[in-house]
């Protein structure tokens, strides 16, 4: 069984006394574990594993020298640094906020208080963090897949065209129907990512019956209709219904639409039926 993450803090001074009671009251939050020494360096002489806090007695601001939180800082900078003091020396308060002393707290019951309520938010709010990404990991995947194109149109020469304008293009899962009903059997069994409609078919059903199937099966689907007439009131009633795109046929027209499948982002928890 996996344990949860711990949590480490140095404490650092001589007043053995006063850091003992900070020891005592840190070690009652859960997952952290507290370790004191003398000097910053005889921790790091114990301890190569940087620790999550690291807490300065006075003494060690005083008889050290500012240069240990310095050193710490340049060979830890993501560990929190906190100082206690029981001195109101405020150059002396400025100069280790300047160095790189997240907080600052008198040692007394207040301020063992407040410094506990710190470190206990800190390790609440790293906590969430890390479950949130527990959780995200366990997600199923989203990944990008091959684009499934359908062509519908009656026009094998337009068919051609099209499929072989994605082909150059690395689209190889391209299939071409001239017939509606080719279309809506292959349609029933496998929806594909994208549907390349053309609007007149020489058949009882045009290409806006079609698209009100394939939305209504299938409304993820996305559907670009193609038509060989610059009529605006059909485009405009093709796109009220669902349609993503509307082309003009034309050369430069189908370059075109290679280029809007190719940069289409599909993508999938579960690969899709692949048409036989």
């Amino acid at each position: 069984m996996k344990t949860k993450k711990q949590y480490l803090a140095f404490l650092i001074g001589n007043n053995t006394t006063a850091l003992e009671l900070v020891k005592v009251r840190l070690e009652k939050i859960t997952h952290i574990k507290v370790l004191a020494f003398k000097s910053v360096y005889k921790a790091l002489e114990k301890h190569i594993e940087s620790p999550n806090f690291i807490l300065f007695d006075d003494t060690v601001v005083t008889n050290e020298g500012l240069s240990s939180i310095s050193f710490f800082k340049e060979y830890s900078p993501t560990t929190k640094i906190i100082a206690l003091s029981n001195q109101q020396n405020m150059q002396l308060f400025e100069k280790a906020l300047e160095l790189g002393v997240d907080k600052f707290y008198s040692k007394d019951v207040a301020g063992y208080n407040l410094l506990e309520t710190y470190i206990a938010d800190i390790l609440k709010t790293a906590r969430t963090k890390w479950l949130k990404e527990k959780i995200n990991s366990l997600r199923p995947k989203q990944v990008k897949k091959e684009k499934t194109i359908y062509i519908l149109d009656d026009s094998s020469l337009t068919s051609f065209t099209i499929d072989h304008n994605l082909t150059k293009n690395s689209i190889d899962a391209v299939y071409q129907f001239n017939t509606v009903k080719d279309f809506q059997e292959t349609f029933k069994e496998s929806k594909p990512d994208v549907v390349v409609l053309d609007y007149y078919l020489n058949e009882e059903l045009n290409g806006l019956d079609i698209l009100k199937q394939i939305k209504e099966e299938a409304p993820e689907t996305v559907v670009i209709m193609m038509s060989s007439q610059q009529d605006a009131r059909t485009a405009a009633e093709l796109l009220a219904h669902g349609a993503n795109h509307y082309f003009i046929k034309s050369r430069q027209n189908i370059e075109q639409l290679t280029k809007y499948i190719s940069q289409l982002e599909i993508t999938t928890q579960k690969k899709r039926l692949s048409v036989a």
